[in-house]
C-alpha cells in the first residue's frame, strides 16, 4: 500500500521528490564525524532543500542523506554531490550505502582475494565468528573458531605460552597477540584474527576495568594488537568488540592505516 498508493500520492500531492541515501560508518563517533565533515553549507551548495542526519548506533554511525527536489535528475545529482564531499573527507570510515552489512562487505572482499581466515574469541563468546558466518558462502573463507574462555582453553587449543598467562593475564596485549598468531598457524589461514576482554560486571580491577578489549590481527607479514576501551554493558562491550574486531579486518585487507594498531 506505501509503495503502490501513499508514496504516489504524497509525491503527487506535494509536487516534489524526496530521496535518500544512507552513508554507514563504523569505528567513529557521532562527535568525530561532524568535526571532520565540518559546516554542511560547504556540504550542500546553494541546494536549500538538503539536510544530513547523523544516526548513531553502537560503534557505528549511519550518515542519511536527504534531498528534496520538484526534479528527480536535481535531486539525484544533488545527492550524488553531496556524498562525493562527504566521501572525500571520511572515505576510511564508510564501509557500505543503505542496505550494505558489515559483514556482507567484508565477505565479498575476502571472496575475491581469496583471502582465509581463522578466529580465536574470549570475551566475545563467539559472536565475531557467528557475524561472519551470517553470510551465505562464508564457508569459502572461514575455516574455523575458537572460543577459548578459560585459561586453559587457550592453553590447550592455542597454545598460549602458560608464562604469559600468568605474567600478563589474559585481558592483554600479549595474549591478543598470541591467541591471533597461533590461530592463523594452527588452522593454516591466511589471516587470525582474536578478541579478548572484560565485559564485567565481574572480573574488573582498576588497571584492567570494564570494557577493556585486544584484538589481535595476525598475517604473513605481521602479528598486532590494537586496545579499546568500550565501557560498561555486558552486550554492548560483546557488539562493539566483534564490530570492531570486523573493521580491523576490513582496513587491512584494503590496506587502510589503522590508528594505534601495535
Amino acid at each position: 500500500m506505501m509503495e503502490n498508493f501513499a508514496i504516489p500520492f504524497l509525491k503527487k500531492k506535494n509536487n516534489s521528490i524526496i530521496l535518500h541515501r544512507t552513508l554507514k560508518t563504523v569505528g567513529i563517533f557521532e562527535s568525530k564525524l561532524s568535526q571532520i565533515i565540518g559546516g554542511l553549507n560547504f556540504m550542500f551548495g546553494k541546494h536549500k532543500n538538503t539536510s544530513l542526519a547523523f544516526l548513531p548506533e553502537i560503534y557505528s554511525v549511519k550518515l542519511r542523506i536527504t534531498v528534496k527536489d520538484k526534479k528527480f535528475l536535481n535531486a539525484r545529482n544533488q545527492i550524488q554531490k553531496v556524498e562525493k564531499k562527504i566521501r572525500e573527507k571520511i572515505s576510511d570510515y564508510i564501509y557500505g550505502v543503505d542496505n550494505d552489512r558489515l559483514e556482507e562487505v567484508i565477505g565479498k572482499l575476502l571472496t575475491e582475494k581469496k583471502i582465509s581466515i581463522s578466529v580465536a574469541e574470549s570475551c566475545s563468546g563467539g559472536l565475531f565468528s557467528h557475524k561472519i558466518t551470517n553470510v551465505s558462502g562464508s564457508s569459502n573463507y572461514f575455516n574455523r573458531g575458537f572460543i577459548v574462555y578459560s585459561n586453559k582453553s587457550k592453553i590447550e587449543d592455542l597454545k598460549v605460552p602458560k608464562k604469559i598467562l600468568e605474567k600478563f593475564g589474559a585481558v592483554s596485549f600479549e595474549c591478543a597477540f598470541w591467541m591471533a598468531k597461533n590461530v592463523r598457524k594452527i588452522s593454516k589461514t591466511n589471516i587470525g584474527v582474536s578478541v579478548t576482554g572484560i565485559t564485567g560486571p565481574l572480573g574488573a580491577t582498576k588497571e584492567k576495568p570494564v570494557g577493556l578489549v585486544y584484538i589481535g590481527y595476525s598475517d604473513d607479514n605481521e602479528t598486532a594488537v590494537k586496545k579499546y576501551f568500550f565501557g560498561e554493558g555486558r552486550e554492548r562491550v560483546k557488539i562493539s568488540a566483534s564490530l570492531a574486531a570486523l573493521e580491523i579486518l576490513r582496513k587491512k585487507i584494503l590496506n587502510i592505516k589503522i590508528e594505534t594498531l601495535q
